[in-house]
Formats: C-alpha cells, sequence, structure tokens
C-alpha cells in the first residue's frame, strides 16, 4: 500500500506540474511530435531515394506509425528484431522483393543507427570539453 501511496502522490506532483505549466507542456509536446515525425520521415526519404514513387509521404508515415505503436508499446527486450520483422510485413506490398530488406536495413541504419552514432559522438565530444576544461580550472 506503502509504494501505490508514494506512486500515486508521485503522479499528482506530475499531473499539478502539467497543470501549471501548460505552455512548457504545450512546448515539450511540439517538439516531441516534430521529432517523431522527423523519425518517422525517413522511411518516405529512403522510398524516394530508391527512385519509388506509388506512395505518398504519409502513407510511408502511417505505416511507421504503426510499426512504432505495435512494437514500442511491448515490453519486448530486443525490440530490434520485433521491429524489423514487422516492417517486413508491413512494407511488403510497397518495395519490391528485391528491394524490400534493402528499404529496411537503409530506414533502420539512418533511424536508430545512425543516431546511435551521433548521440554517441556528441557525448564523447562532450565529456572532451568537459575534461579539458577541468584540467584548464585545474592549472595542468
Amino acid at each position: 500500500m506503502e509504494t501505490f501511496e508514494n506512486y500515486a502522490q508521485e503522479m499528482r506532483k506530475a499531473a499539478d506540474y502539467i497543470r501549471d505549466n501548460r505552455m512548457t507542456s504545450l512546448h515539450v509536446f511540439l517538439v516531441t511530435l516534430l521529432q517523431r515525425l522527423c523519425l518517422f520521415s525517413v522511411s518516405y526519404l529512403v522510398y524516394r531515394s530508391l527512385h519509388l514513387s506509388g506512395a505518398g509521404f504519409f502513407d510511408l508515415v502511417f505505416i511507421q506509425v504503426v510499426i512504432s505503436i505495435s512494437v514500442d508499446s511491448l515490453p519486448f527486450p530486443g525490440g530490434v528484431g520485433a521491429t524489423e520483422a514487422v516492417f517486413l510485413v508491413l512494407y511488403h506490398g510497397i518495395y519490391t522483393s528485391s528491394m524490400l530488406v534493402s528499404a529496411m536495413m537503409l530506414t533502420r541504419g539512418i533511424a536508430f543507427y545512425l543516431y546511435l552514432i551521433i548521440a554517441a559522438l556528441i557525448t564523447v565530444a562532450n565529456q572532451l570539453a568537459l575534461m579539458h576544461e577541468q584540467r584548464k580550472l585545474a592549472g595542468y
């Protein structure tokens, strides 16, 4: 019961914060919406880069939304495999069979792995800058 009460208290605090800071909440919502739209747009950019034109922007974005809802909402360890399996099923009618795996690899590579690499590089650069600043302050 105590755990439940603590959880409920935390939820009340979060609800109070959202109610008291509506503009911040709206800003966070809009930025998150833009980020997700950019992420889901990768599939369209890959599609167009393969010189295909039968499906529209929103068709491909909505397929990515379905993939995200289908897989991200389930607590799978290693959901990457599930995401890729759902991709292959849902895009089977969009790409030819010879292009399907290539399209999946490009889309996943850009939408997941590229961002992971960029985030890692930013983290390393930030850490190096902090270390350099600390050395400077220490007189090294």
